[in-house]
This record gives C-alpha cells, structure tokens and sequence, in this order.
C-alpha cells in the first residue's frame, strides 16, 4: 500500500477483474455481520494483550502525574470479553 511493486493483494474483494467479486473474507464479514454470536472460535481466548508473554522486560512503576492521579487501570476502560 505504500509502494508500488507489481503485486495486488485482494481484500474482501477483488477488483483485478473488472468487477469485485467476494472473496473467502468477504464470505466470512457477511457471515458475521448475518449472526454475530457465530464467532471465530480463537475469539473466545484472552487476547495477545492480555498474556504476560507480551512483555520483554517487566512493567514499568507508574509514577504520579502532576494533574493527579489516574483514574483507574487501562484495562478498565476495555469491555469484557474484547
């Protein structure tokens, strides 16, 4: 996408034709957008995020901030289950 090197990577559809005809994702997008509880089955495991394995080096201290403290840990802004 940010340079041009004679190769085309289709998305949900590819246009290489003339008209865009569906790929196998934009089979799978229609699928979830039809019956979103039908979930891809990886979806149902903590996120990369969420493993201590994500960490190279351990978590830094978090200092005070002039304006004072922080409201509450990240994770609590994110939804269960994202």
């Amino acid at each position: 996408m940010t340079r041009e090197t004679g190769r085309y990577e289709p998305g949900a559809f590819d246009v290489r034709g003339g008209s865009p005809r569906p790929t196998e994702l934009a089979r799978y997008l229609a699928g979830l957008a039809a019956a979103p509880a039908a979930r891809h089955p990886a979806l149902a495991a903590p996120g990369w995020w969420r493993h201590a394995s994500r960490l190279h080096y351990p978590p830094a201290r978090a200092r005070r901030h002039p304006s004072g403290p922080c409201p509450g840990p990240i994770d609590a802004a994110v939804p269960r289950g994202v």
